[in-house]
């Protein structure tokens, strides 16, 4: 499947149609985490498809009776739920130990990613920490308030690095 994000009705008629062992993800980017991981495993025979958010992903899992014939996982990120645990409804799914993949790949890399930046690129870093520090504040808030949504994390970065 293209490198592109299908709704679910799509990634469905696609899982009816393949033979592929296939992993879910959420979006764009996670496609291609989880595909560098891929190349670096040498898992070569399994499709990343993105879908588009955490939600549409549990809305394609709740209706995994569609394709119970096929090799599917699922994997998402915590996001708020890294505070109050996963609905048990979910526990089929794949989820990442801190907030998001990107959040626990960092985790586990952070002294060797942070030697191979220069000094205008740690500034740059610092401000986007700020900036993601300040945005999730407010995400945590929306979410105390029952205001919680879709949180687009990948936009504010976009969003940060147009500024800088």
């Amino acid at each position: 499947m293209a490198n592109v994000e299908y709704n679910p009705d799509e990634i469905i008629a696609y899982l009816n149609n393949t033979d592929l062992p296939t992993v879910l993800v959420e979006g764009k980017g996670d496609q291609f985490v989880y595909r560098e991981l891929q190349d670096e495993i040498g898992l070569l025979e399994i499709d990343f498809l993105p879908c588009g958010g955490r939600t549409a992903l549990l809305k394609i899992f709740e209706r995994k009776e569609e394709f119970a014939n096929k090799k599917v996982i699922f994997i998402a990120d915590k996001d708020l739920w890294v505070f109050t645990g996963i609905p048990d409804e979910y526990e089929e799914v794949f989820f990442t130990l801190g907030y998001s993949i990107e959040n626990d790949l960092y985790k586990d890399g952070k002294e060797d990613l942070e030697m191979l930046l220069k000094k205008k690129e740690t500034d740059k870093k610092d401000k986007m920490i700020k900036s993601v520090c300040d945005w999730f504040a407010f995400e945590v808030e929306l979410w105390k308030s029952n205001n919680a949504h879709d949180n687009q994390f990948s936009k504010v970065l976009l969003d940060t690095s147009k500024n800088n």
